[in-house]
């Protein structure tokens, strides 16, 4: 049995107990077994809004040239294998088996040609360091097209893993 049901139920009833009415949370779709969204559903969760659609680039396709500026080494969030930045915008890039995930964060919008020379540049530094990378993923926001659109340029794809917000209520 998936361990999520048992412990969405133990935070229900510590919710309750407080005096909550309702409880919510992210799942990641692609992550989750059948067994598990049955078991959501009969429990009474119910699925909401988008929080994010993942995307992903197969490394042999190869990447556009790296830009000629150099990203600013920065420390990385704890888990990540480093960080790259350039300007207000920067990538925690994490090495998991032979996929390379960044998240990415940015201090303004920017505009897609910074953004993809900002994940060209990540992807280039992990697979120079970090053998047998065969797909770089990544995950976007709804309505953030300025990211999307760096991403298209560098030849990643949607897919159709996503983050979805789940909301589970009892009584009125």
């Amino acid at each position: 049995m998936d361990a999520r049901v048992p412990l969405l139920e133990a935070a229900a009833q510590v919710v309750r107990e407080a005096g909550g009415r309702s409880l919510r949370w992210v799942e990641d779709t692609g992550e989750m077994p059948l067994g598990a969204v049955v078991a959501l559903e009969e429990l009474g969760a119910v699925a909401g809004d988008e929080v994010h659609r993942w995307w992903r680039h197969e490394v042999t396709e190869g990447m556009p040239a790296a830009p000629t500026a150099r990203g600013a080494a920065q420390p990385a969030a704890e888990g990540a294998s480093f960080r790259v930045g350039m300007g207000g915008a920067w990538c925690d890039v994490e090495v998991v088996g032979d996929r390379a995930v960044l998240v990415h964060d940015r201090q303004e919008e920017g505009t897609a040609a910074a953004l993809a020379a900002l994940v060209s540049l990540a992807v280039r530094q992990v697979t120079a360091e970090s053998a047998g990378i065969r797909a770089v993923e990544t995950c976007v926001a709804p309505g953030d097209d300025v990211f999307e659109a760096a991403l298209v340029s560098l030849g990643f794809a949607p897919t159709t893993r996503r983050a979805v917000e789940y909301h589970l209520a009892w009584g009125t």
